[in-house]
């Protein structure tokens, strides 16, 4: 390898960097004073050339694009750039944020699912209302599951209540309606049977678990076509991505050189090595 230094006038900055790149110049010193043997308060460390920030935006979008559609670059070749390319990776983010909007619905959709299947099984096994489960003045509601049944206990406290259970699966549900003034009483009891309580929202937009899980079904339907065209994207456009990313890195790194340069209002003086 040999070693270069580059002093010149900045007016021909740019042209230099440009050449050191065409040189393959394959490693660029930082500036460091003590290195030349200049006064260290008369050069500067350079600025990036102004594209330098476009470039670096330019990249980030690309490389959050390689990243959610799991693009290997390994597997791609670098391919001709269209004049567009611009338009061409703003149209292909638009697609992709479309798709993933949409996907991110569904997933928010399935939570969903999840947060109502117990509490509408669980009603759905008691035949129970929702909107019924809410205290009254007068009335407390317990619901949920116990490990043991409790109800003869119960009997011994009071005859003023209601009760519906059944079992789900191996565990005993429960709902209990009783007079507030043996709420107590009935709570110690429901803790001796290891009570679980579980929260039913007011309101349950399906009738039954089979109305749920239709739902469901066409959800994962709907989700399974939205990755198949993320992946079609994906099939024609990772070679553009891949190029462009390659492209404006390479273009960004000579934006970015002369942050490696010493610099003063009207000079720049560089070192760096070439094969």
């Amino acid at each position: 390898m040999s070693k270069i230094r580059v002093v010149g006038p900045k007016k021909v900055l740019k042209k230099a960097t440009e050449i050191m790149h065409s040189e393959a110049v394959i490693h660029l010193e930082d500036f460091k004073p003590s290195k030349y043997n200049i006064d260290r308060y008369f050069f500067d460390i350079g600025n990036p050339f102004q594209e330098a920030s476009e470039y670096s935006s330019l990249l980030i979008r690309l490389r959050s694009l390689i990243a959610n559609l799991k693009i290997d670059k390994q597997k791609y070749t670098l391919t001709e750039l269209p004049k567009d390319s611009e338009k061409v990776l703003a149209k292909t983010e638009s697609d992709y944020g479309k798709l993933a909007a949409k996907l991110r619905e569904i997933e928010e959709k399935k939570k969903e699912f999840e947060r109502l299947e117990e509490p509408l099984m669980f009603v759905s096994s008691l035949k129970v209302d929702a909107k019924t489960l809410v205290p009254l003045e007068n009335i407390v509601v317990y619901k949920g599951y116990c490990e043991q049944d409790f109800e003869s206990k119960l009997k011994e406290i009071t005859g003023k209540y209601e009760l519906k259970k059944g079992k789900i699966g191996k565990r005993l549900a429960f709902v209990l309606f009783i007079d507030r003034q043996y709420s107590d009483k009935a709570k110690e009891i429901l803790d001796w049977a290891k009570y679980r309580e579980i929260n039913i929202p007011e309101k349950i937009e399906y009738e039954s678990i089979k109305d749920l899980e239709n739902e469901r079904n066409e959800l994962d339907n709907r989700e399974k076509k939205l990755l198949e065209q993320a992946k079609d994207l994906k099939e024609k456009k990772a070679q553009f991505i891949v190029s462009f990313e390659h492209y404006l890195r390479r273009e960004n790194e000579k934006a970015e050189a002369p942050l490696k340069f010493g610099a003063t209002s009207n000079t720049f003086i560089v070192q760096g090595f070439i094969p």
